[in-house]
């Protein structure tokens, strides 16, 4: 049997995957954040760094409580620091990777190896050949987590089949990288690299992992060559940019606008020029610039709101096959709730029952089918445990049972867990009155 449930019937037992159909993944929190769990200082490979010391590398992962959660495989996101490749840090971005856990994917931030001389300040006589380096170290890095976690992806509920990059600045430049650039490619870039630091993907670590990465966030970041941008490479890729800023351009320029022809600094190419080769490539991409903003400064883009509702929004829309190619300067946000279908179709197996709840009339509805003459109950409690509402329904007999059940009181919009049992088999859901 398979019973439809109306889109308007906004609170449903949440048994499918993450697709589309489901509010997760979205810009709204789904869970609190007492079932957010944490792994931290996760050791995933190490390497050698510029002081030819062997650098550990480690990674924070965050994602909702496995025994709360009733999904077994969640989106990917992998957040990358900036910093010059001289600076910052994983726990730069924890915050942020706690509320994409809070939104329904597994989240992490990862260290890569840092250190070049970057000369002295507005001098533009760095050493040019130490910052390609660190370049390519970096994505040899950032693979290497990519790999860590997606070979350890039952061990954080991982669907290795939506993996999402998600970098600031420098790390933007990775995550493009990282997501774009195969060894052939980077041989050209950066020759004679390789017989040095290793290849791509076998460095850092030595796991093999198979993975696919299904959409890229580049907040203020660029890239070497948007060449290695593929017409068979369909990642969608979202930019957020300042139109001032001073380190990545918006179409093309040397890095931090250094123009020195006793030491030319690399050319960077910014959004402007990514979406293009992306629309050649026949890709979707969305970029969205700040007119007035600076390197990653957004004064017109709320930075603790609007940046990760607009880039969780965008990952939520690729989930759901509704990336279109727009460019827009200030704020453009549109609520990504809405790329969730008008219909949901559940399948109801043998004791597994359908329970929805309406708020326009307060009630619950059951819908079961039942093999034996039986007794019905559920619970309903807080994520902290505190018991909301109880009912049972005494024997029940063969067929298909359906029940109506006015609630004393009128249901916050929140995540709840739902347990019942018919006939001594239980089950522990999650359900969302919103």
């Amino acid at each position: 049997m398979r019973t439809e449930i109306p889109y308007s019937l906004s609170w449903y037992c949440s048994k499918m995957a993450f697709t589309c159909a489901t509010f997760s993944v979205a810009e709204n929190d789904f869970f609190g954040p007492v079932v957010i769990e944490s792994d931290v200082d996760v050791l995933y490979g190490s390497n050698v760094n510029l002081s030819g010391q062997v650098d550990s590398l480690r990674l924070n992962v965050f994602y909702p409580n496995k025994l709360i959660d009733g999904l077994s495989a969640r989106p990917l996101v992998i957040m990358i620091h900036g910093g010059g490749f001289n600076g910052g840090s994983r726990t730069d971005l924890n915050n942020y990777c706690e509320q994409l856990a809070r939104r329904g994917y597994v989240a992490a931030t990862v260290d890569y190896r840092l250190g070049w001389d970057s000369g002295l300040g507005g001098m533009c006589d760095g050493n040019i050949n130490q910052f390609k380096n660190a370049i390519y170290k970096g994505v040899q890095d950032v693979n290497a987590s990519i790999r860590y976690l997606t070979f350890h992806a039952a061990d954080y509920d991982i669907d290795t089949g939506f993996i999402f990059l998600a970098g600031q600045s420098e790390g933007g430049l990775l995550a493009l990288h990282s997501t774009f650039m195969q060894q052939l490619e980077a041989n050209v870039l950066f020759p004679g690299v390789s017989a040095d630091l290793g290849t791509l993907n076998t460095s850092t670590n030595t796991i093999v992992s198979n993975y696919s990465i299904k959409g890229v966030f580049n907040w203020c970041g660029g890239m070497l060559d948007t060449s290695i941008i593929q017409v068979n490479e369909k990642v969608p890729v979202l930019s957020i940019h300042g139109s001032l800023d001073s380190v990545m351009p918006l179409i093309s320029g040397p890095y931090t606008y250094c123009h020195s022809t006793s030491n030319p600094y690399p050319l960077i190419y910014g959004p402007t020029a990514i979406s293009q080769r992306l629309k050649h490539a026949g890709s979707c991409s969305e970029t969205n610039y700040d007119e007035n903003g600076t390197h990653c400064n957004f004064p017109s883009l709320e930075p603790v709101v609007y940046i990760p509702s607009k880039f969780t929004c965008f990952f939520k829309n690729i989930l759901c096959g509704n990336c279109i190619t727009t460019d827009k300067v200030g704020y453009n946000f549109k609520t990504c709730m809405d790329a969730s279908p008008v219909g949901i179709t559940e399948s109801i197996r043998q004791q597994d029952p359908l329970i929805v709840y309406d708020e326009n009339t307060n009630s619950v509805s059951i819908y079961a089918e039942i093999h034996s003459a039986t007794n019905f109950n559920f619970q309903l409690y807080t994520l902290t445990g505190q018991l909301v509402y109880s009912y049972t329904s005494h024997s029940l007999l063969n067929g298909y049972y359906q029940d109506k059940i006015k609630l004393p009181f009128q249901l916050s919009k929140a995540v709840y867990l739902l347990k019942y049992e018919i006939g001594g088999l239980g089950k522990t859901l999650r359900v969302m009155a919103r």
